[in-house]
């Protein structure tokens, strides 16, 4: 399973850009077999052991196995796909 975490805060600028930037990713081609899982800073319900991050909002790449790989400040859908497509190639997975 592959996963794109959004790490995000109510009020913050820079999320509530990215936010409608990443919805067209969700409907694009690109976002097929990603599974997409905001995530409220302000109110998460667990942990981000290591996450830590130090700006919103933040992308978290993971696939069960690999090490994570994360990107900080906002993407266009673009900048989304491009981001995947180099996080896939550093963990090797094709």
């Amino acid at each position: 399973m592959t996963r794109l975490y959004f790490l995000f805060m109510d009020g913050c600028p820079a999320c509530e850009q990215a936010k409608p930037e990443l919805a067209k990713f969700q409907r694009s081609p690109a976002a097929r077999g990603v599974e997409v899982v905001p995530v409220n800073l302000l109110n998460a319900k667990w942990t981000f052991k290591g996450w830590s991050p130090d700006a919103t909002p933040t992308y978290v790449y993971e696939k069960l196995g690999f090490p994570r790989v994360r990107h900080e400040g906002g993407l266009t859908k673009e900048r989304v796909v491009e981001f995947l497509a180099k996080a896939r190639g550093m963990v090797g997975d094709r």
